[in-house]
């Protein structure tokens, strides 16, 4: 009888098990991701599944963890109540699938390899899901950004292998636990974890540790509407979102407006000149502009650089005034770009937002064809992306193989999101070894070097300064 009653005490601790990743699961997403919590709700979640029936484990994982996914969304994912609920359970349907294909098959693996089987599967689903439109959104592997020497994995695996040796500590731990904690049994997996995760850390050491110094830098600056020019920006852009059939005089007001937010952006990225920038870009949708002046205010910002000799990114949205004197619920012809002029006052070239976020861009915004251009100046070689193009690694890795030197990322934020957004935009520069320049309104403006480390950085919600000076490798 002793047996059969250790045996279900067991059996129901997987409960207990379950209820730790399910907690451990809400502090390892947010906007601030604990890695601690990773390590841990893997471990826990993994040890749950081994111990249950695979289609009932199963069954009974996905509302229960749908429950940390929906109340971590919450303010980051903008969903109504009802599509964040099947949000929820989307997300945790998927994430639990390595978890049933590991109680399948880990048995049925020879027992000496048996501990590669999870962080090999759960490395596979993420990847391909960063294929999706979701890309690596919910990634637990921004949790270690902010670790510096860990962090400099990201140069060799990218973000995967930050899933693959946190997933293989699951595996381990798995295989020590199931050992009856017996070292002796569980030598070899125990000591290849070890080893690997020493070698490492020594390498994010040794890389920063010898780190050389920069050839050549450029001066920098971010610049960001004002708040009294940024709920200028909403209110306009909600209204041109409606639909709404709109007189020439409305857009003739609507004109006037943009212009002086333009004009003033103008005058600041001439003072940010004047303190020495050479490369001055601004945040994401900084100003609207309809169609019928984009030459003569685009004109306006040649001269500007030319004059200056600098570089200057205008990060635009361009409507079309006809389609705004129809009735148009959903207006296709908003176009988000990004405009590099080079210092002799003529366009280097333009990049047009081509991942949009599904919902809130998707109705109303023209993608751009998904094609990074670059420019090669003195200081280095510039290209640019847009704000949610970040959260794909296998689109930005095309600017990385163009050989970019300083990626330019204008940005818009909002509170509930800006910490890992930035986070994301930090692994990108240590992946493809570029600086990058991240002008962002509601967020946080931040400058990065090859390495990840943070150069410069201005947090919308905290300073009330709207630019950022910083010099990048």
């Amino acid at each position: 009888m002793e047996p059969l009653k250790r045996r279900s005490k067991e059996k129901n601790m997987r409960f207990v098990y379950l209820v730790a990743a399910v907690i451990l699961f809400y502090f390892a997403r947010g906007d601030q991701p604990f890695a601690l919590a990773v390590w841990l709700f893997l471990v826990f979640l993994l040890r749950y599944f081994r111990m249950s029936r695979p289609l009932v484990g199963y069954l009974v994982a996905v509302p229960v963890l749908a429950v940390p996914v929906y109340f971590s969304s919450l303010g980051m994912v903008l969903l109504p109540k009802a599509q964040l609920i099947m949000y929820s359970l989307v997300v945790s349907i998927i994430s639990l699938i390595p978890f049933i294909l590991d109680r399948l098959f880990y048995q049925k693996v020879p027992k000496k390899i048996s501990f590669l089987l999870f962080p090999s599967l759960i490395v596979s689903l993420y990847f391909l899901n960063s294929f999706t439109g979701n890309g690596t959104w919910g990634n637990p592997a921004y949790s270690f950004s902010g670790d510096k020497y860990l962090l400099q994995l990201a140069s060799l695996t990218g973000i995967w292998g930050f899933i693959f040796i946190s997933g293989l500590f699951a595996s381990v731990f798995s295989f020590f636990w199931e050992s009856g904690f017996e070292f002796k049994q569980a030598r070899i997996p125990i000591l290849v974890f070890l080893i690997l995760y020493f070698l490492i850390y020594s390498y994010g050491a040794l890389r920063l540790r010898y780190a050389s110094a920069p050839k050549r830098t450029l001066q920098t600056a971010a610049l960001t509407p004002t708040l009294h020019q940024r709920s200028d920006l909403k209110k306009t852009l909600l209204l041109l979102r409606s639909g709404t059939k709109m007189e020439e005089v409305q857009i003739e007001i609507l004109q006037k407006i943009m212009a002086g937010i333009f004009d003033n952006l103008l005058e600041r990225s001439d003072q940010m000149a004047e303190a020495g920038a050479l490369l001055v870009a601004w945040s994401e949708g900084s100003v609207i502009l309809f169609e019928s002046e984009k030459e003569h205010l685009i004109s306006k910002a040649c001269d500007l650089a030319k004059s200056k000799h600098i570089y200057l990114g205008l990060a635009v949205i361009f409507v079309d005034e006809s389609a705004l004197k129809t009735e148009n619920k959903k207006n296709p012809g908003f176009r988000n770009i990004l405009i590099l002029i080079n210092s002799e006052g003529r366009i280097a070239f333009e990049h047009q937002k081509a991942r949009l976020v599904a919902g809130l861009e998707a109705p109303f915004f023209s993608p751009g064809n998904g094609v990074f251009q670059s420019y090669d100046t003195s200081e280095g070689r510039i290209s640019a992306a847009i704000c949610y193009e970040m959260i794909f690694p296998n689109y930005i890795r095309k600017a990385g193989k163009l050989g970019t030197e300083i990626l330019v990322v204008p940005s818009s934020d909002w509170k509930n999101v800006r910490n890992i957004h930035s986070r994301m935009a930090v692994m990108r520069a240590v992946e493809n070894g570029f600086s990058l320049l991240r002008p962002t309104c509601d967020g946080i403006t931040a400058a990065v070097d090859p390495y990840g480390r943070i150069m410069g950085q201005v947090d919308y919600f905290v300073s009330s300064r709207a630019f950022m000076l910083t010099e990048l490798p």
